[in-house]
This record gives C-alpha cells, structure tokens and sequence, in this order.
C-alpha cells in the first residue's frame, strides 16, 4: 500500500472482505466501508490515469460500486448507509463519464485529480487501513492455548503431547486440513 502498487490493492480488499465477513463485529462495519471505498476509488482513478480500456474501467466501476450494500445493512445506521449509498452513486457517475469522455477525462486530470484522489486522499485511506489493522490485531486475544504449545515444542500432558503430534508440519492431518481449507477458499 505505502508503495501505491495498485495492482495489490484489489488483494487488499479481499483480505478486507474476508476478515470482515469471518468477523464482522471485531471492527465496525463503517470502518471497513470507507477503507473499501477508498481502494476502489484509487483503483479506478489509476485505471482512469493510465488509459485503461473504457469497457475494461466500465466494468470494474460495476464490479466495485453496486447499487446496493446488503453486506453492510444490519451493522450500519441508516444514515451510515444513505451516505456510503450516495458516495457509491457520486463516484460511479463520475469515473463513468469521465470513461466514456476523453476530453472530460484529461481536463479532470490535469486540474482536479490530484486534488480528490492523489496523494493527500491515498494518504487518508493508507491511515484508515493501519487503524483497521490495529484494531483487528487488538481484537485477537493473545496467544491461543495450542500457539503457546507449539511456541514450547514441548509436551508437559498427553493432550499437549497428542496437540503436538497432530499439529506437526509433517502430520498428515495438517495437509489433509489445509487441503480442505484451500478447496473451501477456492469454491
């Protein structure tokens, strides 16, 4: 992120997505909703800037900004939502006539761009991002009971013993586990 690589931002989002959809309450929804908007919109204005393809800018706009944020609606206020809505429909005509309209596009970045989207606003959304990531790391308690056995590499019980052994990296249940959980992500 602190190197605007765009192209590992959508990666970004999805571990976004993913830690808010496995724990949704572990930081509030608005949080992860205005990060989410700040990539995408930094997403489409690089795409914008670099000339990318109108269909191919078209149908990202589509991709990231649907009409509607049901993943959001039981954790957010209605207002909260009227507003993320509004930004969501705002941006969205924006980036699509500045996509269907060259001439609008180099006007908007010769003299606006900078100013809404550059490095003042890539700024906000990399500090909106720490913030989320400190609270989800605040958000885990610490060392699990199985992290401190495996730290010690020792075995003081059975059950530690038996932890030990199923939790080794050559067990056979750690791969026949890690099989499933990479069959699972990739559905």
């Amino acid at each position: 992120m602190r190197n605007r690589d765009m192209k590992n931002f959508e990666q970004v989002m999805k571990f976004l997505d993913t830690t808010h959809r496995l724990l949704p309450r572990l930081v509030p929804a608005i949080k992860h909703m205005k990060i989410q908007f700040g990539l995408k919109t930094m997403i489409i204005m690089w795409m914008l800037k670099e000339g990318r393809g109108m269909v191919h800018i078209v149908s990202k706009i589509v991709q990231f900004f649907p009409n509607k944020l049901p993943q959001y609606e039981d954790q957010c206020s209605q207002r909260e939502m009227f507003l993320m809505r509004k930004n969501h429909a705002d941006f969205q005509s924006l980036a699509q006539t500045l996509a269907i309209n060259k001439e609008k596009l180099e006007d908007y970045i010769k003299n606006e761009m900078e100013e809404q989207y550059g490095e003042r606003y890539a700024q906000k959304v990399e500090d909106r991002l720490v913030d989320y990531l400190h609270e989800l790391e605040k958000g885990f308690p610490g060392d699990s009971y199985i992290e401190k056995i495996m730290k010690k590499q020792s075995a003081e019980t059975e059950e530690d013993k038996f932890l030990l052994e199923v939790l080794s990296p050559d067990s056979s249940a750690v791969r026949k586990l890690l099989h499933c959980g990479k069959m699972q992500l990739m559905n």
